[in-house]
């Protein structure tokens, strides 16, 4: 019911009930305080009338006359009281409900142009309003909203363009070499071969691309409750890579303080094996990947170091978005979607971390992983 009333509706009842419980209030003290200070005899019951020196007199014609009098004047005052009374509610009533009016036209037009805003209109900001300290906070507020949501937008459309990109490319890769197929009438076994080879190949790219994305939305849905023991987890991972790091030739050292934390085992193994995938991706041959890992207060921090191309520092504020390379010409060589550092980033937020990438001193990359032990 409170919701179809507006709100210059309810100040003014609010501020109406006020004013009529202190009005009444006032009203009854003072027929109260009037009613005690002037004596009313009861000329019907009492024979005497005690007069101003305390002595009693018996009841005279002329004291009936002034009984009478009070009476009248008691009486008008008490109706004068009442009638002033209904008179103050209803024109305080009347006056509230003006003055909310206008105390509240600036909350109708800030209204009107939030109304007027839609999803094709983020860019617009509330810059001509001026209306005293908490609208103008209010107005303030929601500008910063609307840049938020426009930066949300524009990554949400930025994401569905890049990853309906990612997935035509193959999708056309594959059209196209079966139509070229199927224009020689008789194929040969090593064109059919060569054809299924790049069918295959292309297959297992959307393949890739699909688990990297199914990856990102079960990131924050995983449970992080898990007990860990990192420094076990660092040596699967170091396990599973090495031949890849032997056939780069690439000096690998590792120094690992043990530390057990809470965690989600396979989704925080995928978010460490992300960077140091890419370190070996992007590494020079004969290179070195340093890992350390230790026990710091209340986190554990893990650095992974590279020798690598290095990233410059126009690229470093994007690195974490889906589907950004940084040179789109060798990531499309080395394979990839440029969604493992943002899997990686979801990930260790998910885990109330923090990832944070660095320049070496020399070319190459550091990336720093910070978890919380408990």
């Amino acid at each position: 019911m409170t919701k179809k009333i507006s709100l210059r509706m309810r100040l003014t009842l609010i501020t109406s009930a006020i004013l009529a419980v202190f009005c009444i209030m006032f009203t009854l003290f003072s027929l109260y305080n009037a009613n005690s200070n002037f004596v009313i005899p009861d000329v019907a019951n009492d024979n005497n009338v005690q007069g101003s020196t305390g002595v009693e007199a018996p009841i005279s014609d002329e004291n009936v006359k002034y009984v009478d009098v009070i009476l009248v004047g008691y009486n008008a005052f008490s109706t004068s009281s009442y009638i002033f009374m209904i008179i103050s509610i209803i024109l305080g009533s009347l006056l509230m409900y003006a003055f909310s009016g206008v105390a509240l036209k600036q909350v109708r037009l800030l209204t009107q142009k939030i109304a007027n805003i839609d999803k094709n209109e983020l860019s617009f900001r509330i810059t001509d309003f001026s209306a005293g300290d908490e609208l103008n906070k209010l107005a303030d507020s929601f500008n910063m909203m609307l840049t938020r949501l426009d930066i949300a937008f524009a990554r949400e459309s930025r994401f569905s363009a890049n990853a309906a990109h990612e997935l035509k490319t193959p999708l056309t890769v594959i059209k196209t070499n079966l139509d070229v197929l199927y224009l020689d009438e008789c194929p040969t076994k090593e064109d059919c071969l060569e054809s299924l080879e790049v069918v295959k190949k292309q297959t297992n790219r959307m393949i890739a691309l699909v688990d990297d994305l199914l990856t990102m939305s079960t990131a924050n849905v995983c449970n992080t409750d898990n007990y860990v023991d990192i420094d076990a987890m660092l040596g699967e991972i170091a396990a599973e890579y090495e031949p890849r790091i032997s056939e780069m030739h690439i000096r690998f050292n590792i120094d690992v303080k043990a530390c057990r934390i809470k965690a989600n085992h396979v989704m925080l193994k995928h978010a460490i094996s992300n960077i140091l995938d890419n370190a070996i991706k992007y590494n020079y041959q004969g290179g070195e990947i340093e890992i350390r890992a230790y026990p710091e207060e209340n986190n554990y921090t893990l650095c992974i170091s590279d020798t690598g191309i290095g990233i410059s520092e126009e690229h470093v504020k994007h690195i974490f978005e889906p589907f950004y390379r940084v040179d789109k010409s060798r990531s499309r060589a080395i394979g990839g979607a440029g969604l493992g550092l943002a899997i990686a980033y979801d990930i260790i937020l998910k885990h109330q971390g923090t990832i944070e990438y660095s320049a070496a001193k020399q070319k190459g990359s550091i990336f720093k992983i910070v978890l919380p032990i408990e």
